[in-house]
Formats: structure tokens, C-alpha cells, sequence
């Protein structure tokens, strides 16, 4: 279930599970004040190169003007309107592996950096996250170009160095990003699914 970030939330409108069509669920979140708004996470990265500075630990309240890795990925998704933890290693637990053949845009992919964290297993470290734009190329943040670059994949793929492929939005999902009016408070998609609910009355007993 995804998490809203700020005045944004990512919605699997059919994972809400209602008994009237997508568009009919539209039309009340619609009337409600949510505006469907469309975010291409690819775009908003690019936006950032030879923009955006790298300092380390970077707070959250200067991106995208100041940024490290994990900072950077962080606000793109939040752009999206999904909600992602902080450090590297911690991003790494969110969404579903990925085999490195099947690499698609979108992916985050995880390797060791100049500062490494690590769970339970020392071997295991992560240091570094960046976002895969394609089979070929990444865009990240990084300490040694001071800022954010598109680059070869390569370099993060080598066994010495990589630490595994998240997706955090799935294949064939259509996922929309709503802007939360002002007058409602949504912390998870899930709570769209109740403000429809109670719009919709006694046809909430049409459920399965």
C-alpha cells in the first residue's frame, strides 16, 4: 500500500477493490477536490542534471537543489507521490527483486559507495543507488561529479561492486498520482478507498 508523500498519492485504483467502474472512482475523487496529475520520474531526474549539487547527508528540505544519492531517488518517487525511507540500504527492502537481465527503466539498482551500510552481513553493504533509465544508462547523484549525471550501467553491475535491483512500481499496474486537496488528509491509498465508500452510502454493501 503506498504511503502519500506531502499533497501527492500513488493509487492501483483496481486494488481499491470498489464495486463501480474506474471511471465512476475518478469522477467522485474528482468532485472531492483530487486532481489526476501525470509525473514521468525519468523526466523529473533528467530535469536535475548539471542542476542539482551533491553534498553528503543532504536534508530532504533542500532537494532537488541539494542532493545525494539516496536523497535524489527519494524526492523523484515522491514526486510520483510514493513514499520511500532515506538511506540506501534501507530503499533496498521496498518493492520486488529484479533479475539484472530484466532491468527496465524506473528500477533502482544498488551498489557499494565511498560510505557503505550494512544489516547483518558485512559482505552485503550498500553505499550507492541509482535509477535505471534504460538497459544501458543510470541517472544518479554522485560525490565524485558534485552533482547529478547520466552515465553508463556498467560500472554498477560489476560483481565487486553491485547489490541487487529493486522495482518499486510494478509491471502492468496502472498506478495514478492524485494531488490531496487541502481539506482532506489521505496517509495511504488505501484511505482513498473509504472516502469513496462513504460517498457511495448503502452501495457499500455491493462488496464482495
Amino acid at each position: 500500500m503506498y504511503r502519500a508523500v506531502a499533497n501527492r498519492v500513488v493509487v492501483d485504483v483496481h486494488a481499491l477493490q470498489l464495486p463501480i467502474s474506474h471511471e465512476e472512482v475518478l469522477d467522485i475523487l474528482t468532485k472531492k477536490g483530487f486532481r489526476s496529475i501525470d509525473v514521468d520520474i525519468i523526466q523529473e531526474a533528467q530535469k536535475c542534471i548539471d542542476n542539482a549539487q551533491y553534498v553528503l547527508c543532504a536534508k530532504m528540505s533542500q532537494a532537488p537543489n541539494i542532493v545525494d544519492c539516496s536523497s535524489f531517488v527519494k524526492y523523484l518517487f515522491g514526486k510520483k507521490g510514493i513514499w520511500l525511507p532515506r538511506i540506501s540500504i534501507q530503499q533496498r527492502e521496498c518493492g520486488e527483486v529484479v533479475d539484472v537481465q530484466h532491468i527496465s527503466q524506473g528500477d533502482l539498482i544498488f551498489s557499494t559507495g565511498k560510505y557503505n551500510w550494512f544489516d547483518k552481513d558485512p559482505a552485503d553493504n550498500v553505499g550507492h543507488v541509482c535509477i535505471a533509465t534504460s538497459h544501458e544508462t543510470v541517472i544518479h547523484a554522485s560525490c565524485i561529479h558534485k552533482g547529478v549525471e547520466e552515465v553508463s550501467i556498467r560500472k554498477y553491475l560489476r560483481p565487486s561492486r553491485f547489490r541487487g535491483v529493486r522495482r518499486i512500481i510494478p509491471k502492468n499496474h496502472t498506478l495514478l498520482t492524485l494531488e490531496i486537496p487541502p481539506h482532506v488528509e489521505v496517509e495511504t491509498a488505501d484511505d482513498l478507498r473509504w472516502i469513496v465508500l462513504s460517498t457511495l452510502g448503502k452501495s457499500a454493501s455491493l462488496l464482495p
